[in-house]
C-alpha cells in the first residue's frame, strides 16, 4: 500500500489538474513482481528501473490487446493504472498466473486517485520520466501532459479541469484507452506501442507474442490508431465506425477509440484502414468530411522491410 500518512496534506501538481473517476489502480507487490509482468504483457520490464514508467498491454491467445497500462514504480511495488471497468476481469484472468509467482495483485482503487496535469510545453522532459512527490506518482507522458496516482487522502491544490479533459488530452497525445467494449479487437502495433515503449520486439515470450511478431514482421499490419477532427454530426460513441464515402455508397473502414464533443466540433482517435486514409471519411448519417491530425509521434513504418 501506499506510504502512510500521519496528516491531511495538499499537493500542487502543476498548472492544471483533470481528476480521471473512470480510472483505478492495482497494486503489484512481492519479489516477482517485475518477472510477473515480464512474462505476461508487451513491454520490457528492464525500462522500468531508474525513474521510468512504462505503458504496458497485456495480450489474449490472439495478440489482441486486453489491457492497456502505465506502470508506476513506487516504494512498495509496481502501480498498474488502467480503467475501472477492465480491474475485475483483469485479476480473474491473471489469477492462474499470479499463483505460481511470488507476487500479489489488488485492486486499490479506493487508496488512490488517478489525474493528468498539464503544463506548458517542456520539450526537455524524457518520454515516461517518473517523479516522486512525497507519496504521490506521476510520469511525463509527453512535454506537456503528466498521468498521476495520488493517495486519496492528499487534496490537489492545483485548479481543475472538467473530468472530460482527460479524454481529450488522451487524444492529443495519440494514445489509445481501451475500455470493455474496445478489449480483444486490435493488436498492440495498431496502437502505436511499438513507439511509446510500449511493446518490445526483443524481449522473451508472453501471451500473444508470437501473432504479434508474425504480424509485424510480415508485414500484415493494415490499419492502426490515427486523429481525426471535424463537424459533431453522426454517430460517434466508442466502436462506432467510420466511412469511406465512394460515389453513394459508405464502407466501414475503422472505429472509433476515443471521442470528444466540444459544441460543433468532434475530435477522436480512431483505427483506420491504412488503404482508406487518403478519402472521403465521414460518420455515419454525416455529410461532413473528417479531416486527419498528425499525431505528436513518429510512426515506425507499417511494414516490417523498413524497420531493419
Amino acid at each position: 500500500m501506499n506510504e502512510i500518512i500521519t496528516e491531511a496534506q495538499d499537493i500542487d501538481v502543476g498548472r492544471t489538474w483533470v481528476q480521471a473517476p473512470d480510472w483505478g489502480v492495482v497494486s503489484l507487490q512481492g519479489e516477482d513482481a517485475e518477472k510477473f509482468l515480464q512474462g505476461q504483457g508487451t513491454a520490457d520490464l528492464g525500462r522500468l528501473q531508474a525513474g521510468h514508467s512504462l505503458p504496458y498491454a497485456t495480450l489474449s491467445l490472439k495478440g489482441r490487446v486486453m489491457e492497456l497500462m502505465h506502470l508506476l514504480p513506487y516504494e512498495a511495488g509496481i502501480l498498474l493504472l488502467m480503467p475501472r471497468a477492465c480491474i475485475a476481469s483483469y485479476l480473474q484472468r491473471m489469477r492462474p498466473y499470479i499463483a505460481f509467482s511470488r507476487a500479489q495483485l489488488q485492486d486499490v482503487s479506493a487508496s488512490w486517485q488517478v489525474g493528468l496535469s498539464l503544463h506548458e510545453h517542456d520539450a526537455g522532459k524524457p518520454l515516461h520520466q517518473l517523479e516522486s512527490h512525497g507519496p504521490a506518482r506521476a510520469t511525463w507522458l509527453d512535454g506537456r501532459h503528466r498521468l498521476w496516482a495520488v493517495p486519496r487522502e492528499l487534496s490537489v491544490s492545483s485548479p481543475s479541469l472538467p473530468a472530460e479533459r482527460f479524454v481529450g488530452a488522451f487524444i492529443e497525445m495519440g494514445r489509445a484507452i481501451i475500455s470493455p467494449p474496445l478489449q480483444d479487437r486490435y493488436l498492440p502495433q495498431m496502437l502505436h506501442l511499438q513507439v511509446l515503449e510500449g511493446l518490445s520486439f526483443e524481449k522473451g515470450c508472453y501471451t500473444g507474442q508470437e501473432v504479434v511478431a508474425r504480424a509485424w514482421f510480415r508485414g500484415q499490419i493494415k490499419q492502426s490508431l490515427c486523429r481525426l477532427q471535424g463537424i459533431a454530426e453522426g454517430e460517434s460513441s466508442v466502436g462506432a465506425s467510420i466511412f469511406l464515402a465512394e460515389g453513394s455508397q459508405l464502407q466501414p473502414v475503422g472505429e472509433i477509440l476515443q471521442t470528444l464533443v466540444d459544441g460543433k466540433s468532434i475530435d477522436l482517435l480512431a483505427v483506420l484502414r491504412h488503404d482508406a486514409r487518403q478519402g472521403r471519411l465521414l460518420l455515419q448519417s454525416s455529410t461532413h468530411e473528417l479531416r486527419q491530425i498528425d499525431l505528436p509521434y513518429a510512426i515506425t513504418q507499417f511494414d516490417h522491410q523498413h524497420t531493419r
